[in-house]
């Protein structure tokens, strides 16, 4: 596996394990909307089995840095926003392309530099065997992702939640993701699978 750990990004090792062991049962394409500088991208391109690409929305918009804390376990209890600001869009994006392409991934990931919601209406995805939510964290936002994209994902296919602890996401989850069923929780993470499978 490819070291991704000089890649800054809010991701706890557990949850990079199970990014990586999804990735590589996938059959099928990865859509994951939200990459900020690349760490999740690299996971779940490192893995992902050929011919299959990782197509990642993101618009690199200025983000709020924020603080973990944690309980004894590692289980996350409090964000608390630290005050300093990315203000350079141009900046995260420069350092998604040198990320990716210092792993060596540059040919398995496409960057759709879109809201979400305007790539969901140009954008032709097809054979969807993952998708990964990390973008926007309000309700409306993630509940319209979840609804958009889920319908694109094979049979087999998988949705995991990033920050599924945030109380909007937990909303989306607990009432709008009918037809689909929770399979497995991981640190901040939600995966979950059409019930019929």
């Amino acid at each position: 596996m490819i070291d991704h750990n000089f890649i800054e990004g809010w991701l706890f090792q557990d949850e990079d394990e199970l990014l990586s062991k999804y990735a590589s049962i996938c059959n099928g394409n990865i859509l994951e909307i939200g990459s900020f500088r690349g760490k999740s991208t690299v996971i779940l391109a490192d893995v992902l089995k050929e011919p299959y690409k990782v197509y990642t929305i993101d618009v690199h918009a200025p983000i709020d840095y924020y603080e973990l804390k944690t309980d004894d376990t590692g289980m996350p209890i409090e964000f608390k926003a630290t005050g300093k600001r990315n203000v350079l869009k141009y900046h995260n994006c420069k350092m998604f392309y040198d990320n990716i392409t210092k792993c060596g991934l540059f040919d398995k990931i496409v960057l759709i530099g879109l809201p979400s919601q305007e790539a969901y209406k140009v954008c032709p995805f097809e054979n969807i065997g993952l998708l990964f939510i990390d973008g926007n964290h309000n309700f409306s936002n993630v509940r319209q992702d979840f609804n958009n994209y889920s319908k694109l994902i094979n049979d087999d296919g998988i949705v995991i939640f990033h920050d599924s602890n945030q109380d909007d996401i937990k909303r989306v989850i607990d009432g709008f993701t009918e037809g689909w069923k929770v399979i497995e929780n991981c640190m901040t993470m939600t995966v979950m699978q059409k019930e019929n499978k």
